[in-house]
């Protein structure tokens, strides 16, 4: 019975003692939320973050998209629908995370529930210029939750990782996921910068149901159009950064691009014959799952984007195995692998 007695003591401190360590740290990272630091965003504003940072939202699904490659963990929320078809080619962890909309673009986000989800910091990356900042400070000042502005730029990509790796503690990951884009991109450039001038191709983006909304020159969203040495037709101001413009079909027969990457096969049209890329049987469909990878978003999907564009414009130029690359891709940022099965499929719309 003594035994016993003493038994139960110990087991009894034994359990004191680790509710006692668990309180500690539980303390301790509740201590660290509280301590900040100062960082410096992409619009030079000096916010105040938490030392440690556990759950972020972001405005849009091109930042929800970038740090789900980097810790999906950390993602407190995702910001559009995924498709039945689309989450086979996602994380299991991203599946669960609930749908809380945007505050970019059609603004469907409702402040009051992203409140709720408690992130300690959000994050907004695309474009930045005036609007953006009014609206990242102004929602700042509603929430009381620190905003950081990242730049969206396709170039930077390499960048940000770095830069947001540190920020979130994601270091080792972040650096990975750097290397890679840099060697892609800087891969991509060279590959261009090979090309004579007068062999480099014409391109018209072909998006919407009929083909007849694009993304002109200087838009973020037809940026790997010119990253891989390629010319985009449609030379235009831009109107609306966030949106598809709207063009006629006479319009794209004057532009006559050699080639076509377009969203759909919406080609039924008799007038699309006139065009050079539909006569010579040079329109390929963008691959899609499980986001575009030319655009929308404008997030690191564009990344293997800029594998398969060079690919499908430059055969003679690239000797990537677009197989193994996908594999290789959606194992490390998407974080699920695949079969070489699979990504035939993925690559079967070209």
């Amino acid at each position: 019975m003594k035994r016993l007695y003493i038994f139960l003591i110990c087991m009894l401190l034994m359990v004191n003692l680790v509710a006692c360590a668990s309180s500690q740290e539980k303390q301790a990272s509740e201590d660290l939320k509280k301590e900040t630091v100062t960082f410096v965003d992409d619009a030079n504003r000096k916010i105040e973050i938490p030392s440690k940072i556990e759950k972020v939202y972001c405005t849009s699904s091109l930042g929800a998209i970038f740090l789900y490659t980097l810790d999906v963990d950390k993602l407190a929320a995702w910001n559009s629908r995924l498709s039945i078809d689309d989450s086979e080619f996602v994380n299991e962890k991203l599946k669960k995370l609930p749908n809380e909309g945007s505050l970019q673009g059609k603004n469907s986000a409702n402040i009051e529930e992203i409140m709720k989800l408690n992130p300690d910091l959000i994050l907004s990356m695309g474009n930045i210029n005036e609007q953006s900042i009014s609206a990242v400070e102004k929602f700042q000042k509603q929430s009381g939750i620190p905003i950081v502005l990242i730049d969206g730029s396709l170039e930077k990509t390499a960048e940000n990782y770095i830069k947001v790796g540190k920020l979130l503690g994601c270091e080792e990951q972040a650096s990975k996921l750097s290397n890679y884009c840099e060697e892609t991109i800087e891969s991509a450039k060279k590959i261009a910068d090979s090309i004579p001038e007068d062999e480099k191709v014409t391109v018209y983006y072909a998006q919407g149901e009929k083909g007849l909304q694009t993304d002109p020159v200087g838009s973020l969203h037809a940026q790997l159009i010119d990253l891989v040495g390629a010319k985009n037709v449609a030379d235009f101001e831009i109107k609306d950064n966030h949106g598809k413009t709207g063009v006629s079909l006479e319009q794209v027969v004057k532009w006559n691009p050699q080639y076509i990457l377009a969203e759909s096969n919406s080609f039924d049209d008799p007038v699309w014959k006139q065009v050079d890329a539909v006569k010579n049987k040079n329109v390929f469909l963008i691959p899609q799952k499980p986001f575009n990878w030319i655009d929308r978003p404008s997030s690191v999907n564009r990344i293997i984007g800029i594998k398969w564009a060079q690919s499908v414009l430059y055969k003679e130029y690239s000797d990537v195995d677009l197989e193994e690359e996908t594999i290789k891709f959606f194992d490390l940022f998407y974080h699920v692998k695949i079969s070489k099965e699979q990504a035939r499929e993925l690559l079967s719309m070209e």
